[in-house]
C-alpha cells in the first residue's frame, strides 16, 4: 500500500529551476528521474513538463533541449490536450522559465535528494503495518535500506576511460587473483576467462534428475578448497541432505557407503573442520516460502555475526518466491531472476543457481537455452549459462556433456565432454586415476596472468 506523497515544500520557482536544470546538466537529470516522482511537483503545469523531459532522456539517455520542449508544448496544443487560453499562457510562462539558466546545482541537488529520501522513508514507514500483516519482515528490512539510501550514488561520474586506466587495471588484476571463482572444470574455465566473475550471475540448467543440485556443490566445494567461503541456500533438498552431498563430495566416500564408513568420514571430517573452519554455511528455505529478499536479510544476519561468503549458491530459481504477484509464471521468473543478479552486483560476489529445462530436453542429446523451462528471460539476465546433457549410454558410464548456452563476455555454443561420479557427488574428475581435490587449482587459473594459490594451511 503506497501513501499519496506530499508535494514538494519548495516554492514554484524551485520547481522550476529543477526543471530547468535538468534540461541543463547530464548529471542532474540522471539522479533527478530516478528519485523524484511525478505527484512530487505542486501542479499539472510541472508535472507535463517533467514527465515530457524525463520521458526524452528514457528515450534517447540525453538532456531534451529547449527547442524539443517547445515542439512537444505546441503539439499538446494543437492536438488539443491544453486548450484553455488562459491556461496555454501558463505554460508558455513556465517554459519560459525553464529556458533560463540556473546557479547553485550543488544547493538544489542537496535538498532534493534530502526531499526524496525523507518521502522514501514516509511511504515505508506507511507500508509497515501492511508487511507485518503478511509476516514479511525481510521485506520490511530490504524497504529500510532501499528507503535510507535514496539518492546515494550520486556523485560519481562513472569511469574515466583514458585518465583511470592505472586503477582501473590495478583493480582487474586484484579481482582476478581474489575475487573471481574458478568451477574447477578446466574446458569451461578457459572459455568463461577463469571462473564465475563478482557480480555475475552463473545458471546450471537442466533436466531433472541430470546434477543442477550436485554442480551446485561442485563450486562451492571447489571455491572452500580455494579457501573461500560459501553461502549455500537450499529450496528443493533439506539442509541435511545437502550436508551429506557434501559429505560424499568431501571425503570420496559414496553415498550408499556413508553410513557404514561413519568411522572414516568422522576421522576425515575433523581434519577438514581444522583446515577449512567456518568456510561453509547450508540454509533451508522451504519451496516457494523464500524471495531475493529474504536471501538478503539472511546475509544481513550472516554478516553481523562476521560470515560475509565470497560465492552465492542457490538452488534454485524456479524454486524461490517471487516480490510481486504477476499474472504469468514467466514474468515472475525474469523478476526473480533479475533480483537475485541485482543481489549479486550489490553484494559483489559471483552467484551460481540452477533452473529447470522443459521435459522435450530429457530426450535431446543436447539441448539450449532455447529449451528452458518456463521463461527465456531468465536467460537474457544471467551472465552465464551451462545445459548439463547425458544420453541413457553417458548416464550409465558417468559421463557428461556441458553445453555453454551463454557467455555474456566471451564464446558460446561449446560443448565440453567431462567424467563425473555421482555416486559419490563428484560432478567433475578431471581425469580417470586422479581426484578434483588433488588439484587445488585448475590449470587454465594456474597459467593466467593473475593466478594465485591460496595460502598453505599450517
Amino acid at each position: 500500500m503506497s501513501p499519496v506523497l506530499e508535494s514538494f515544500s519548495f516554492n514554484r520557482q524551485f520547481q522550476t529551476e529543477i526543471l530547468a536544470l535538468m534540461t541543463q546538466d547530464s548529471e542532474f537529470l540522471v539522479l533527478a528521474q530516478g528519485v523524484i516522482e511525478p505527484e512530487f511537483f505542486t501542479d499539472r503545469i510541472l508535472i507535463w513538463f517533467y514527465k515530457v523531459i524525463r520521458d526524452y532522456y528514457l528515450d534517447y539517455q540525453m538532456t531534451m533541449p529547449v527547442q524539443l520542449i517547445k515542439n512537444e508544448l505546441l503539439k499538446a496544443v494543437r492536438l488539443r490536450s491544453i486548450k484553455d487560453e488562459d491556461q496555454i499562457k501558463n505554460y508558455v510562462l513556465c517554459y519560459d522559465l525553464i529556458c533560463q539558466p540556473v546557479r547553485g546545482k550543488e544547493y538544489i541537488t542537496k535538498e532534493l535528494i534530502a526531499f526524496c529520501k525523507q518521502q522514501a522513508i514516509k511511504n515505508h514507514i506507511m507500508e509497515i503495518p501492511s508487511l507485518l500483516a503478511g509476516q514479511q519482515f525481510s521485506e520490511i528490512e530490504v524497504s529500510f535500506k532501499k528507503a535510507i539510501t535514496v539518492g546515494d550514488e550520486y556523485g560519481s561520474i562513472g569511469t574515466n576511460y583514458f585518465t583511470d586506466w592505472l586503477d582501473r587495471l590495478k583493480e582487474r588484476t586484484e579481482k582476478y587473483e581474489l575475487r573471481i571463482m574458478p568451477t574447477g572444470i578446466t574446458e569451461l574455465d578457459i572459455y568463461i576467462g577463469g571462473g564465475l566473475k563478482p557480480k555475475q550471475l552463473g545458471i546450471w540448467m537442466g533436466p531433472t534428475g541430470r546434477g543442477k543440485s550436485v554442480a551446485l556443490s561442485h563450486c562451492g566445494k571447489r571455491a572452500i578448497i580455494y579457501g573461500k567461503k560459501v553461502m549455500h541456500y537450499t529450496c528443493e533438498l533439506s539442509e541435511d541432505e545437502i550436508s551429506t552431498r557434501y559429505d560424499a563430495a568431501f571425503s570420496k566416500i559414496p553415498m550408499i557407503e556413508l553410513a557404514e564408513r561413519e568411522a572414516e568420514l568422522m576421522r576425515k571430517l575433523s581434519r577438514m573442520g581444522l583446515r577449512w573452519g567456518s568456510s561453509l554455511i547450508i540454509k533451508e528455505f522451504p519451496p516457494g516460502m523464500a524471495t531475493v529478499a529474504t536471501l538478503i536479510a539472511h546475509l544481513n544476519q550472516c554478516e553481523r555475526m562476521g560470515f560475509v561468503p565470497d560465492l552465492i549458491l542457490v538452488d534454485y530459481i524456479d524454486l524461490l518466491k517471487p516480490s510481486h504477484h504477476r499474472v504469468q509464471k514467466r514474468e515472475e521468473l525474469s523478476d526473480i531472476t533479475t533480483e537475485l543478479r541485482g543481489m549479486a552486483v550489490e553484494r559483489n560476489v559471483p552467484i551460481w543457481s540452477g533452473t529447470q529445462s522443459q521435459r522435450i530436453a530429457i530426450s535431446m542429446e543436447t539441448h539450449t537455452e532455447e529449451q528452458v523451462g518456463e521463461d527465456i528471460g531468465k536467460m537474457n539476465i544471467a551472465d552465464i549459462v551451462v545445459t548439463i546433457n547425458q544420453t541413457r549410454e553417458e548416464v550409465m558410464n558417468n559421463r557428461i556433456r556441458l553445453f555453454l548456452a551463454k557467455n555474456r563476455n566471451g564464446r558460446k555454443y561449446m560443448e565440453i565432454p567431462i567424467m563425473g561420479n555421482l555416486d559419490r557427488m563428484a560432478f567433475y574428475i578431471p581425469n580417470p586415476s586422479g581426484e578434483v581435490e588433488n588439484n587445488p587449482l585448475p590449470p587454465v587459473a594456474a597459467k593466467g596472468a593473475y593466478a594465485k594459490r591460496p595460502p598453505k594451511k599450517s
